[in-house]
């Protein structure tokens, strides 16, 4: 499995998004963060979609670029997932 180290802006979202993570933690709440590199494209955020381990998720955040973010919307509404 490719390890995705984000840069930039994304890297502080990534560093936001774990210190918040933690946070949920230690007050009882079980987090598990999950980070999927669409690189820009529809079709890349369409397999994502159809990964097994989304359909247990609780909330959505993202794709940051538009490329996908219609079928990312869809997923997320069908399931009642919040993005």
């Amino acid at each position: 499995q490719e390890v995705i180290r984000p840069n930039g802006s994304l890297a502080e979202f990534w560093a936001g998004a774990t210190l918040a993570a933690q946070d949920l933690e230690r007050e009882g709440y079980p987090v598990r963060l999950l980070l999927y590199d669409g690189h820009k494209r529809a079709d890349s955020v369409r397999a994502i979609l159809r990964l097994p381990e989304l359909a247990t998720a609780r909330l959505l955040v993202g794709p940051v670029y538009a490329a996908g973010a219609q079928e990312m919307a869809e997923y997320a509404s069908m399931r009642g997932i919040p993005m």
